[in-house]
């Protein structure tokens, strides 16, 4: 009789199982399964809303939904966002299932999670950033015109007619822009956006999102005018997961003002009053019924997953061959070096990043539940 063969080094030495990433996808589709799996495997979750987005290349394919664990008789509540950046809410989405399927802490009755689950399919579907429009929702709710001039200045650097690998395009911007601005300030010009171009990166839009709109409108007309309280008494928190640019592997979590208590005393934290969705959502919570005088939190949950170069290098490359394969009636390869550039940047293969990132996000929902608990009215 044969034995197996022990190999004592891996004995010793066990590989790490990270036992989170097995909530990632690598598909919308996929990424959507799994969290409605999870929401009706949950006693204690609904699904309340599955809106769904119009898509002339993925008809009646693409959803936001929109799902509560918890009561609705409760007087706070946690309003958990993925995917506002299309691609980049993959890992977002699975941090969403973990919570479903085993949340870090037992809710109080009091309190409640509502989870809005894909806030850009399409993007998440495509493999892209932006939605069908190529409009990249955060900076859709810019209030006017976004008057950004260093992008102006550069526009035709960052946003080549045709892809070219050869246009010396590090040059012309190291040596007329990055030398006389600084680099980290001619990034954060580029990632303001703009609403002038709409074939750029970081391009707004000049109306609201069809989806966005959606959830927003939703709120209003059904969830909060039929909560069970008093909507005026209720508080609310928001974290708005995303990923981008920084210290691979560093969480950061960005605030509209500045803490003033220790929540957040073992995490970097930087303060930003950058319009998004999340802060659009959070002002139209305030409006309704004079509900609250300010929100207690809104944090953007920032997972860095590339460096300035690779971000400004992705997100140029996949924008330019995507809009002139689409000028020019070429079909773009899935599986193309600009998409899938794109997708490791956005979304790394590296089990330990995700597992990572999975886990910090359970650890801030348990830290900002804890806070909402303690929260008086």
């Amino acid at each position: 009789m044969a034995f197996p063969s022990l190999n004592v080094y891996d004995f010793l030495f066990p590989a790490p199982t990270y036992p989170f990433a097995k909530h990632c996808s690598e598909s919308y589709l996929d990424a959507r399964k799994k969290f409605l799996n999870a929401v009706n495997a949950n006693s204690q979750a609904t699904l309340l809303k599955s809106i769904p987005v119009t898509s002339t290349e993925f008809p009646n394919q693409l959803y936001i939904d929109i799902a509560l664990m918890g009561s609705l008789q409760a007087s706070k509540f946690l309003i958990h966002i993925s995917g506002a950046d299309g691609v980049a809410g993959l890992p977002a989405s699975a941090i969403q299932t973990s919570l479903l399927i085993n949340p870090p802490i037992e809710l109080k009755k009091d309190i409640a999670i509502i989870f809005i689950h894909s806030l850009n399919p399409y993007g998440e579907h495509k493999k892209r950033l932006v939605t069908e429009t190529n409009v990249f929702i955060d900076r859709n709710f810019s209030d006017g015109e976004i008057k950004n001039p260093l992008y102006a200045n550069i526009d035709h650097l960052i946003n080549p007619e045709e892809p070219s690998w050869l246009d010396h395009f590090l040059v012309k911007l190291s040596f007329y822009h990055i030398r006389p601005h600084g680099w980290q300030n001619l990034i954060n010009a580029i990632a303001s956006g703009q609403k002038w171009n709409y074939e750029g990166i970081f391009y707004g839009g000049i109306q609201p999102e069809e989806g966005p709109k959606a959830v927003i409108d939703w709120f209003e007309s059904e969830l909060l005018t039929n909560l069970q309280g008093d909507v005026r008494q209720l508080q609310f928190a928001f974290i708005d997961v995303e990923v981008g640019r920084g210290e691979y592997g560093e969480e950061t979590l960005i605030l509209l003002e500045t803490p003033q208590n220790n929540l957040f005393k073992n995490r970097k934290v930087s303060v930003s009053t950058t319009d998004s969705f999340v802060k659009a959502l959070s002002e139209k919570i305030q409006q309704i019924n004079g509900c609250v005088t300010k929100p207690f939190l809104i944090i953007k949950e920032h997972f860095a997953s590339v460096s300035n170069y690779k971000f400004l290098m992705a997100v140029r490359d996949e924008n330019s061959m995507y809009h002139f394969t689409k000028r020019n009636d070429i079909v773009l390869n899935p599986q193309s070096y600009e998409t899938q550039m794109l997708l490791n940047a956005f979304y790394p293969q590296d089990r330990e990043w995700r597992d990572n990132a999975i886990k910090q996000g359970r650890s801030l929902c348990s830290d900002t539940l804890l806070a909402l608990s303690q929260m008086k009215v």
